[in-house]
C-alpha cells in the first residue's frame, strides 16, 4: 500500500522510461551472469522518441552493470561504462502490437551472447517477456532461478529434488523448449526464498544443467 501511494525510490524523472528501464537493465545484469562487453539496446519508437529527456539511456546502462533505481551513481552511468570499456548502441526499432515501453536487449562478451526482451508498464513495473527469443513472464517479484538444461528425462526432476531437500519453496516454474535440434530448454522458477549460494553451486554441478542464473527480487526496499 505504502509502495501505491508514495511512488518507488528512484534517481530520475520517470517511474517508467527511468526506474523501470533501470530494473530491465539489472535483470539482464543478473541473467547474463558475466562481464558484458558489448551491449545493444533495442527501444520501440515511442520510447526513442524520449530516451535521453527521460535518461532511459543512463537507465538501461547503470542497470546492466548492477545498479539499482535509487542510487545516485546511476547519474554517471553513461561515463562508468566508458570506464569498464562497455561499447553500447541505442537504436530506433518497432515492436507491433507490443507495449510502447518495449526495449530488447542484447549484451555479448568473448564467451557468450545473451538477448532479452522486456517493457516497463508503469510506476517502474517491469516485464520479461523474452529470454534468448523464447516466450517467458517474469515481473521480478520473486527471486528467480533462470536455467539452461538439456531437454532430457529427469533433467528438471533433478533440479526440483535439490530445491525441495533444501527447503526452497516455489512459487512459479515454467519451462520452454528452446532447441529442438540441440535438445535443449529454458527453465524459469520463481521462488518464495532466496536460495543459498550452495544450493545454486549444487544445481549448477548437475549433469544436465548447461547455464544457471540468480535473479533477486528487482524492488528496492523503502
Amino acid at each position: 500500500m505504502l509502495y501505491d501511494v508514495i511512488g518507488p525510490v528512484m534517481i530520475g524523472p520517470s517511474s517508467s522510461h527511468t526506474a523501470g528501464m533501470v530494473k530491465l537493465g539489472r535483470a539482464f545484469h543478473y541473467i547474463f551472469n558475466g562481464k558484458i562487453e558489448e551491449v545493444c539496446f533495442y527501444l520501440n519508437e515511442q520510447l526513442f522518441s524520449t530516451y535521453k529527456g527521460h535518461g532511459s539511456d543512463r537507465a538501461l546502462l547503470g542497470g546492466i552493470m548492477g545498479i539499482n533505481e535509487s542510487d545516485e551513481s546511476l547519474i554517471y552511468s553513461i561515463d562508468m561504462a566508458k570506464d569498464k570499456g562497455i561499447k553500447y548502441r541505442f537504436i530506433c526499432t518497432n515492436f507491433p502490437g507490443k507495449h510502447p515501453n518495449t526495449v530488447k536487449i542484447v549484451g555479448k562478451n568473448k564467451n557468450k551472447t545473451l538477448s532479452m526482451e522486456g517493457c516497463s508498464i508503469g510506476g517502474s513495473s517491469v516485464i520479461i517477456k523474452m529470454i534468448q527469443n523464447q516466450k517467458v513472464n517474469i515481473v521480478g517479484i520473486f527471486p528467480s532461478l533462470i536455467i539452461k538444461n538439456r531437454d532430457v528425462p529427469g533433467a528438471l526432476a533433478s533440479i526440483l529434488y535439490i530445491l525441495r531437500k533444501n527447503d526452497v519453496n516455489i512459487s512459479n516454474l515454467s519451462l520452454i523448449r528452446s532447441d529442438k535440434i540441440k535438445k535443449t530448454a529454458i527453465c524459469v522458477i520463481e521462488l518464495d526464498n532466496k536460495p543459498s549460494s550452495a544450493v545454486i553451486e549444487c544445481i549448477k554441478k548437475l549433469k544436465n544443467v548447461l547455464e544457471i542464473s540468480f535473479m533477486p527480487k528487482l524492488e528496492v526496499n523503502l
